[in-house]
Formats: C-alpha cells, sequence, structure tokens
C-alpha cells in the first residue's frame, strides 16, 4: 500500500505461514542441467516488522536476503496459496517488497528503499504496483487480478517468477507471462537486496542467478527430462499386524526400468512424540492395488525404506507373496536425525539392473543400496508417510541410455550447446 493507504495488519495466516504442514505442494523449479546457470533455494526468516510510516502496528513478515541482482536473474516464489480470510484490512490483500538497505529495520535505517511493491488486492481486483525512494512513493500502477489470485483460489498453490531485465521487471504465474504485470526497474541495483512476503502461505523461495534458462518442451521419462508427478492423498493402515490409521502420499509411477531416478523433496519430517513415533516415516514402492493392500492379494512392497530418528537406523526390507524379507539396518544420516526434522531433503532413488542407489542431499550413500527385489514389468505406485510438504519428480538416467541426445540449453547472452555422445551408427548430426 502506499504511503496514503489505510494501515495493513498482520492477520493469523503470517504466523501460520511458516508450518510445514503435510500439503500438496505447489510446482517445484525443475533440476537444471549440468551446463548453465542453476536454482538455488533461499532460507526465509521470519520477524515482526511495523506497517509503515506513521503506523506503529506490527506485523508478521517471512524475509530474504537476495544478494546483489543482475539483469536476468529469476526469482521464484512458490505458496500454498493467500490469507482470504475476511476481516478489517483484507481489503488490502497481500503483498511483497524488493528492498534495497536494511528492510528488516526500515524504521531505523534512512536508507531502505522499497525498489518494488507488489501488492495484489482480489477483494479490489486489481494488482497495485508501486516504488518508495527516497522522494517517496512514486505513481500507483494498477493491473487487473489474474484468475489463481482471485478471492475464490485463496486456498490454491500457486508460482510467481519475477525476472530482472535490464529495463524492467516481467512476471509469470503459474508459467504463463503477464504483460500488464511488469514494471520499470526503480532505484540502485549495485547493493544487496532483501525480499519481503506478507501474508503468503508457506512460501517458498528459489533464485536463478546468472540467466534464465529456456528450457525445450518436457520430453517423455525415456528422454531425460523430469516429469513432475501429482501427489494424492488416501488413509491406510500402517502396517501388517498394525491397524493404526495413518495419512499418506500417493503417486502413481508407471513402469520403471533401469536408469529411472525418483527425485523426492520434503520440508522434513514429522519429528513430535506419539504413541507411533518410534517407527519414523516411511516410503514404500508398490507393484499392484497400495492404496488398498489390505484387501488386495497382489499388492507387494517392492521396496520398504523406514528411517527411524529414534533407534538411530534407517529399516529397508521389501515384502513379496512369501512375507518380509530379512531386515537390512544402516545408521540414520545426519540429514535425518530428529535434530533436523524441521529441515528440507532431496532423495535421489536410481533402480539400477540389480539393485537401487540413493543419494541424499547430492550425496552417494553407498550404505543405503538395496537389491532389486520383485516383479518390475507392472505400473508401480509410491507412498510417503510422515514427510512434510512432499514433491516427486522422474527422470531416466543419463548414464543409463544408450542414445543420450542432444539439447540446446539457451541462456541470455550466452548461448550454449549440451551435447552428450552420440553412436556413430546414427549418421552425420547437424547442430543448429
Amino acid at each position: 500500500p502506499a504511503a496514503s493507504d489505510p494501515p495493513v495488519v498482520a492477520s493469523s495466516s503470517g504466523r501460520a505461514a511458516e508450518k510445514n504442514d503435510a500439503t500438496i505442494s505447489a510446482p517445484r523449479p525443475k533440476p537444471a542441467d549440468d551446463v548453465g546457470p542453476k536454482w538455488e533455494q533461499l532460507p526465509l526468516d521470519w520477524s515482526d516488522t511495523p506497517l509503515g510510516p506513521g503506523y506503529p502496528n506490527m506485523i508478521h513478515a517471512a524475509w530474504s536476503d537476495l544478494g546483489v541482482l543482475t539483469a536476468g536473474t529469476v526469482l521464484r516464489i512458490e505458496a500454498e496459496g493467500f490469507n482470504g480470510e475476511d476481516g478489517p484490512i483484507a481489503g488490502w490483500g497481500w503483498y511483497l517488497n524488493v528492498w534495497s538497505g536494511d528492510g528488516r529495520q526500515w524504521d531505523k535505517k534512512s536508507n531502505a528503499f522499497r525498489m518494488l511493491h507488489f501488492n495484489p488486492r482480489p477483494r479490489a481486483g486489481i494488482i497495485a504496483m508501486n516504488h518508495c525512494l527516497r522522494s517517496g512513493w512514486g505513481p500507483e500502477k494498477d493491473a487487473p487480478i489474474p484468475e489463481p489470485w482471485q478471492l475464490t483460489n485463496a486456498a490454491k498453490p500457486f508460482v510467481l517468477e519475477l525476472e530482472l531485465d535490464p529495463k524492467a521487471w516481467s512476471m509469470k504465474l503459474n508459467g504463463e507471462l503477464q504483460p500488464d504485470m511488469g514494471y520499470d526497474r526503480q532505484g540502485e541495483f549495485s547493493e544487496p537486496l532483501i525480499l519481503q512476503l506478507y501474508d503468503l502461505l508457506q512460501p517458498r523461495l528459489s533464485i536463478l542467478r546468472g540467466g534464465r534458462v529456456v528450457e525445450p518442451p518436457q520430453q517423455a521419462i525415456s528422454g531425460g527430462s523430469w516429469k513432475q508427478l501429482p501427489i494424492d492423498w488416501k488413509d491406510t493402515q500402517l502396517g501388517p499386524g498394525y491397524p493404526t490409521k495413518i495419512k499418506a502420499a500417493w503417486t502413481d509411477l508407471g513402469v520403471m526400468t533401469a536408469g529411472n531416478v525418483l527425485r523426492i523433496e520434503a520440508d522434513g519430517f514429522n519429528g513430535k512424540d506419539g504413541p507411533i513415533a518410534s517407527w519414523g516415516w516411511y516410503l514404500n514402492v508398490w507393484s499392484g492395488d497400495g492404496r488398498h493392500w489390505t484387501k488386495k492379494l497382489d499388492a507387494y512392497r517392492l521396496l520398504h525404506l523406514n528411517p527411524r530418528p529414534r533407534g538411530g537406523s534407517v529399516a529397508m526390507n521389501h515384502c513379496l507373496n512369501t512375507g518380509w524379507g530379512p531386515q537390512k539396518d544402516v545408521p540414520v544420516p545426519k540429514a535425518w536425525k530428529l535434530a533436523n526434522s524441521a529441515k528440507p531433503f532431496v532423495l535421489e532413488m536410481e533402480l539400477g539392473p540389480t539393485a537401487w542407489s540413493m543419494k541424499l542431499n547430492g550425496e552417494l550413500q553407498p550404505g543405503m543400496a538395496y537389491e532389486r527385489k520383485g516383479d518390475f514389468s507392472r505400473p508401480l505406485l509410491l507412498q510417503l508417510y510422515d514427510v512434510t510438504n512432499p514433491r516427486v519428480d522422474v527422470t531416466k538416467s543419463a548414464f543409463a541410455s544408450t542414445v543420450l541426445g542432444c539439447q540446446a540449453l539457451i541462456r541470455i547472452g550466452q548461448p550454449v550447446l549440451a551435447c552428450e555422445h552420440m553412436p556413430d551408427a546414427l549418421g552425420p548430426l547437424t547442430a543448429q
């Protein structure tokens, strides 16, 4: 809001936004290739801040240090929605600020300026855009509110990308360019900047430095591209002999072959004490209808991976028509210790010709390798239990393909050709 606008006070959603509930996430950025710039996830911290000049009300906001931004840098903001609750000041909607100087202490620092103020107001049907530098607020620019930010969609996830161009900011919402939301660059960009977010639900922030990679359309799994898989939630029984009902996430994987990689990203795992807390969290790779395993005789666990932080081990097993196999226990890695339950992690599971191999946060885990068990000729199903805000992607490993292909990546200011081995049998090739 401009300096003349009524104050905006914090709502309950401001603090609720810090919680890592097990909800379906908005799409995550696809992993970058080894060539060119890469997405980097930025941490958020939360602190109270004065509402504005002349308004002593304190609001609760999320903050992140962006560093120095240059042309071609992209900010990606993912959220589970925005605050849609009614209230005395609900008409002002939610907002973000890009600050120069110490925006966290703007009321005490004379050199903290809003380079960009971006304020969707669903009830008014507009997005108010502005800047506030040493001379005060500029002229407000209003754009129509897009459908994902209408009040009826307050609880729906979205992804906003802000790209800093040489002369202006450009915006994408859920992958679609928003020409009306373009905004001229204002202020000095030679100093580190700070992002402030207010009234977003479970916000997450990533940055792509050094120029956007323009990627070709998503290919089939066999072509080597990452593919994000949808997740659904369904109650099920904890396990054989344990009738406790649990809420689990499920996703259909299709038929998996050697070289397929599953990438599971999460904001942590459940570290709360409870009657079944000692069992930790787990994942199952099922053949057959795992969602109804208690009623289906042909639903088998091809892989059971069960980190148990309180026991200090990761239990690994399989359960086929003959029952459970011999359990394999390995020490629980640091990332999965109880003290780190609220910290994000990335688990990659590659299906090899004879065994599964695992990477945790980019590091190979030799102790967690597990021999292939069961029939992989049928479509498979992934189950996740007690993982916070999980996301699942699948791809074909570059190291398993006979023909790996050639892919051009166009980066602002620098064309890059990433070409992997192509057998001579394919004949002459031309790259344009």
